[in-house]
């Protein structure tokens, strides 16, 4: 099976919050939830977040590299 990644990016939302101010919304359960899956065609645990969404190998190879920064997220083939 071929190698490769997915990119998820949740929606950016505001909500209100208890102290009656708009807050950008937090989504970060669901994002490590969708990063996470488990699925027989799925043969990693590589995966990176970030506020605004998360990266997941799929299938690595050796020639694939998930690379990371305090703000930025790559997925490097060849």
């Amino acid at each position: 099976m071929a190698s490769g990644f997915l990119c998820i990016c949740p929606v950016k939302s505001v909500e209100l919050g208890d102290d009656g101010a708009f807050h950008k919304a937090e989504h970060t359960a669901e994002l490590h939830a969708m990063l996470e899956f488990e699925h027989e065609c799925v043969a990693s645990d590589r995966y990176a977040y970030r506020p605004g969404g998360g990266v997941r190998v799929l299938n690595p190879s050796t020639s694939m590299t998930l690379g990371e920064t305090d703000t930025c997220i790559a997925v490097f083939k060849g």
